[in-house]
């Protein structure tokens, strides 16, 4: 490929190119894409380069690929947008209530 890719897009590919060919969907079940299935090496040359296609277009659209919440988190900070940490999980806060989920919320300019 002729760009270098992060290692979050490098697993994105990876992810894509292991579950094309049948991917899960919560209301249709298992879509099996057939196309996808074969295992000729030719065409797994060229289901690794829909699944870098894909990863490429995601990107180029302004589409983040991060690995986990530490990262989403580090994304957004760099981006002008203050994190709040939740406190542990099951705790209760001064007013009695359960924790609230993480919260956004847009840096003062």
């Amino acid at each position: 490929m002729g760009r270098q890719r992060t290692a979050q897009a490098s697993v994105a590919v990876e992810l894509i190119y292991n579950n094309i060919a049948s991917l899960p969907h919560p209301d249709h079940g298992a879509m099996r894409l057939v196309y996808f299935g074969h295992t000729s090496e030719g065409q797994k040359k060229l289901t690794r380069g829909v699944a870098e296609a894909i990863v490429m277009l995601l990107e180029s659209n302004g589409q983040h690929i991060v690995n986990g919440l530490t990262e989403a988190a580090a994304l957004l900070q760099a981006n002008g947008y203050a994190v709040k940490a939740p406190a542990s999980e099951g705790s209760m806060e001064g007013s009695g209530t359960p924790t609230e989920a993480p919260t956004l919320i847009e840096a003062a300019s």
